[in-house]
């Protein structure tokens, strides 16, 4: 029973209390942001995803990166997407893998907070210019920033999170066939050509797969994707260089075949198809000498690089690079100075670069020329060798002498 309250006396005035019901605060729902950042989505063409939950946006995004003809991540056990879980089952971290992984630069997390089960999307990406540094989206500014390994665990210490790992590069697949051109059929060659070149520009580019265990000729194959298409045989570009080796180095005809063409396998016979390699001073000369090559690619400009991979010599000689390249749509690159190895690189009409390397069977983009350049950066790591870009330079006006004119 409640107790009485008491009763006013007559004529006294009453104080009446109202009691206030205090609204409770509503408490605000996770933020759900499953949105790839639109710069990477225009990369990737990925497109709105519309799903319900992190596990669909994961599988959609894996599709339809797939689908625009991009490589994903994977390895036995480690299918993509990958889960935070394998992450730690493997004593690893998503930051770890990008160091391991150098053709996969970019990394899409969907992570989940598991304090609010707030999710949103971020992505990791190697640094164009500097492969050893890892950068993380900032959706806040709209940009790329440095994050460490520590960071990034601090960072997602109270994540989970699926993620799917690939790159920058479009790829173009395609099963080499042999072709017979140049009277000789290519496979004995050591090469076949991949395909035949397309008009204008656009890829897939003229490509040559180099065959064969003894074989000379990744020079003569960057050389011909350089010309877009298969416009000389090893025959060709080998007796043009016997007659330069004999102008330049004073050899007799027999001493500069022996040191221009490759032996037949076990004999001693020398084979007229396969070449002891191409040094980039050769190439350049080759290039002005050899009928049929237009007037644009005759001239090339020698930029010689050394380990560029030193962050101390960044700025000077990629800058240098990057002017002979200029306003050209194609540049070769020979790789440690001399005949290690060549590959070609060129450009199409929407501004993204193709490598060209006929040691692969594949043909890989990247998004700009800084991108592209990163990734030969990678390719130098380590090595105290020169690597000489050779780019074309207009054709030089030819000057009048006023005497003669009429």
């Amino acid at each position: 029973m409640f107790p009485k309250q008491p009763q006013p006396v007559k004529g006294q005035q009453v104080a009446v209390v109202h009691q206030v019901q205090l609204e409770q605060p509503q408490q605000q729902g996770p933020t759900i942001n499953l949105k790839v950042p639109d710069n990477l989505s225009d990369l990737f063409s990925i497109g709105d995803i519309d799903v319900e939950n992190t596990q669909q946006f994961a599988n959609t995004l894996k599709s339809n990166i797939e689908e625009a003809d991009y490589e994903i991540y994977s390895s036995n056990g480690f299918d993509s997407p990958q889960t935070k879980q394998m992450f730690d089952d493997a004593y690893t971290t998503p930051f770890d893998m990008m160091g391991l992984t150098p053709n996969h630069n970019i990394t899409f997390i969907i992570a989940t907070n598991q304090d609010d089960q707030s999710i949103d999307v971020v992505a990791l990406r190697k640094n164009p210019d500097d492969p050893d540094e890892i950068q993380i989206w900032n959706s806040d500014t709209n940009q790329y920033e440095a994050i460490d390994g520590d960071q990034f665990e601090q960072r997602f210490e109270n994540y989970d999170y699926s993620l799917i790992t690939t790159d920058q590069h479009h790829v173009y697949s395609f099963e080499p066939s042999v072709t017979h051109v140049h009277d000789q059929d290519l496979e004995f060659c050591h090469y076949v050509a991949g395909n035949v070149g397309n008009p204008g520009n656009n890829p897939p580019y003229h490509h040559e797969y180099q065959r064969g265990a003894n074989s000379g000729l990744c020079g003569l194959h960057s050389l011909n994707a350089f010309l877009g298409k298969n416009q000389f045989s090893a025959n060709q570009v080998g007796n043009k260089m016997v007659d330069i080796v004999k102008d330049e180095m004073g050899f007799e005809d027999d001493a500069a075949r022996n040191f221009v063409f490759e032996k037949k396998v076990g004999q001693d016979e020398l084979d007229p198809n396969n070449l002891t390699g191409i040094s980039t001073a050769q190439m350049v000369t080759l290039l002005s000498q050899l009928d049929g090559v237009p007037d644009e690619l005759k001239n090339l400009e020698a930029t010689s690089v050394s380990r560029i991979h030193e962050k101390e010599n960044d700025g000077q000689e990629l800058t240098a690079v990057k002017n002979a390249i200029g306003d050209n749509d194609r540049f070769m690159v020979g790789y440690a100075g001399q005949t290690t190895h060549y590959v070609t690189c060129r450009k199409d009409d929407n501004g993204r670069w193709w490598m060209i390397d006929s040691q692969k069977s594949q043909q890989q983009s990247y998004p700009d020329l800084n991108t592209l350049l990163g990734r030969i950066k990678s390719d130098m790591d380590g090595d105290p060798g020169q690597t000489v870009f050779l780019t074309p330079r207009p054709p030089q006006p030819q000057l009048v002498d006023p005497n003669n004119v009429v």
